[in-house]
């Protein structure tokens, strides 16, 4: 008997690897069509905002998240990224893969300068070919 994960590609070091170099990559060059490359369609986001102690939660589909990103990417100045910490833990026998990391990001809006620190989880899996985020959690400070 066959199962329709039978012929799932597995995760490898290589695999996440260029998936963060090219992720990182997007996002420092402001490129939200590169970034959905790497959502999948159902992709679950939920994020929790911390605005000078005030708690909000957002969660959103792929449109949604894409949306939010060209809004603020289009109005953010000297905008700087950078990626530390990454953990990986391979899930479901190396099918899926959780990678924690904390995003830092700056950027000038409207001549205030934002700084904020992200706490990110995702859970990634190969689909046709290529490593994709099925779901993403995010605890930003700002």
């Amino acid at each position: 008997m066959v199962t329709a994960n039978a012929h799932a590609e597995n995760l490898n070091e290589k695999y996440i690897h260029e998936f963060l170099v090219a992720v990182d990559e997007m996002s420092v060059n402001k490129n939200v069509a590169g970034i959905g490359e790497f959502l999948s369609d159902d992709v679950v986001i939920t994020m929790h905002i911390s605005v000078l102690g005030n708690l909000q939660t957002h969660t959103a589909n792929k449109e949604q998240y894409l949306a939010m990103l060209a809004q603020g990417w289009e109005i953010a100045e000297n905008y700087k990224y950078s990626r530390k910490g990454v953990e990986i833990k391979y899930l479901d026998e190396g099918k899926k893969a959780l990678i924690t990391a904390t995003v830092y990001e700056s950027m000038i809006v409207e001549g205030t300068a934002i700084r904020s620190t992200s706490t990110e989880a995702v859970i990634v899996e190969r689909q046709n070919g290529k490593t994709l985020i099925i779901k993403m959690t995010g605890e930003t400070s700002m």
